[in-house]
């Protein structure tokens, strides 16, 4: 059933601060603007769709991996990893 929507949240520069996947977008929109802290950088928003639930689900992972959404979990992992290796690094490595 093509019921799945996928949308973006971009700020006022055009950077892309979101990509989620919903079948409900006003509901989603909603819970959005009661738990995001971040909802009021959000000045414009798009969607596609409908999907299929597997079309949409597989469209949000690519555009998360293209875009690298400011608040997106899977993103926000990688540099919360990549800023320990770091630190890690920079402690084991010998002073210059």
């Amino acid at each position: 059933m093509r019921n799945t929507f996928v949308y973006w949240m971009y700020d006022a520069t055009g950077r892309c601060l979101y990509v989620g996947v919903t079948r409900h977008p006003v509901r989603r929109w909603a819970q959005h603007q009661r738990s995001k802290p971040w909802i009021s950088q959000v000045a414009s928003k798009h969607m596609a769709g409908p999907f299929t639930d597997r079309v949409a689900r597989a469209m949000e992972r690519r555009e998360q991996d293209a875009l690298r959404p400011v608040y997106d979990a899977r993103q926000s992992m990688s540099r919360t990893r990549l800023k320990s290796l770091e630190r890690i690094r920079a402690a084991v490595s010998p002073a210059a």
